[in-house]
């Protein structure tokens, strides 16, 4: 009998909403079922100033010259192409070796070029996964007592399902990198909703204690050197409140996130929430709105890329030394006030809760919720 790890995968697809249209979701299954490059598995990379060196091993599915082929029409792709702005020009050494030199040091496009998006057209046939497509997140407990899976899908557990005790599976909680974040047009929204955000955090913290990491930029690990200075008090309780409506994907725990906003910003507008349904109901997401709580994910496994992609709405002057930066992986958090943005408010990271079975030696998931496929049974 073949031997495959069942995965349960919910439904709730998180879009990015910034340079691509790429869901978490489907970011992480293509990173199974797809060829792409991985660093000391099929490939080397190897950096040299503004040379990057890329040897592929004997056996690989791919030469050289369809690896730069798949950069080169990447490149000219409006989804994801900016990422990969750096490069200035490719050459083929070898049937298994090429080079990539780029306009100035950028070790961060060996991450880029890892993305299972660059060889989306390429099928993995090694991975042994079944998914059992879950409608109702919250019926993902049932599952796990009737069906034989091997693990619960990370990005929309409860962390108060560690009070519970399901024989054979052990409880997972870890840190994750999607960002939920206020997206609006409206500037004043944008600026109310941060004068409570202290308090929303609060609140949130006292009902969600191990559901969310507090962020007050796009990027992890910044809160420590660049910490949250709330503005000015420039907004007085009023009686003639002006009225915004916040929309919201009907997962959890967008509506109690919402519901906590609602109630903080509450002294200063009236704002009215609304429930767009789900993802795949394309059409209530055309009702009017004001702002949405947005659930944002990488588009390529480094914690840098949800930054790049807000990158043009950050209030900041010198994007160009910041972005360089970013791609040399220099600190970043000590030159640059990332918290200042014009139409998007970073509140919280997401978590990695997930079941898995009691047989595997170490978590299933990674920090961007990827499937380790060798983890022992």
């Amino acid at each position: 009998m073949e031997n495959k790890l069942v995965v349960e995968i919910d439904n709730s697809f998180y879009n990015s909403g910034f340079l691509n249209k790429i869901t978490y979701s489907t970011l992480i299954v293509d990173n199974l079922n797809c060829f792409h490059l991985s660093d000391g598995v099929n490939c080397d990379f190897k950096m040299l100033q503004n040379n990057i060196y890329i040897i592929l091993k004997k056996g690989t599915t791919v030469s050289s010259g369809k690896v730069k082929t798949a950069i080169l029409d990447k490149m000219h792709d409006k989804t994801v192409g900016r990422f990969l702005f750096p490069i200035s020009g490719i050459q083929c050494i070898s049937q298994y070796e090429l080079k990539i030199t780029t306009k100035f040091y950028a070790p961060l496009i060996c991450k880029i070029l890892q993305a299972p998006w660059l060889f989306n057209n390429l099928n993995n046939q090694s991975k042994k996964i079944k998914f059992v497509l879950n409608r109702n997140c919250d019926d993902r407990i049932r599952l796990l007592k009737t069906i034989s899976i091997d693990a619960t899908w990370p990005s929309n557990g409860r962390w108060t399902d560690k009070k519970l005790k399901i024989e054979g599976y052990n409880f997972c909680n870890l840190p994750g990198n999607n960002v939920f974040t206020i997206h609006s047009k409206n500037t004043e929204l944008i600026n109310v909703i941060n004068l409570v955000k202290s308090k929303i955090l609060y609140e949130i913290n006292q009902h969600f204690a191990q559901q969310f990491d507090f962020t007050s930029a796009f990027v992890k690990d910044i809160d420590k050197n660049n910490m949250l200075i709330l503005p000015s008090d420039n907004f007085k309780k009023i009686s003639n409140k002006k009225k915004y409506i916040l929309g919201y994907q009907n997962y959890f725990p967008n509506k109690e996130i919402c519901l906590i906003i609602q109630r903080e910003v509450s002294p200063y507008i009236n704002l009215q929430l609304r429930n767009l349904g789900y993802i795949e109901e394309s059409t209530l997401m055309n009702k009017k709105i004001d702002g949405i709580l947005e659930i944002l994910a990488p588009s390529f496994f480094s914690k840098y890329s949800i930054l790049l992609g807000v990158l043009p709405d950050l209030e900041i002057d010198n994007k160009f030394n910041l972005l360089k930066d970013i791609y040399a992986l220099n600190d970043i958090g000590q030159k640059y006030d990332l918290r200042k943005s014009k139409h998007y408010l970073p509140l919280l990271f997401s978590r990695n809760i997930f079941w898995q079975k009691n047989t595997f030696d170490h978590y299933l998931y990674d920090e961007f919720g990827r499937i380790k496929i060798n983890v022992s049974k």
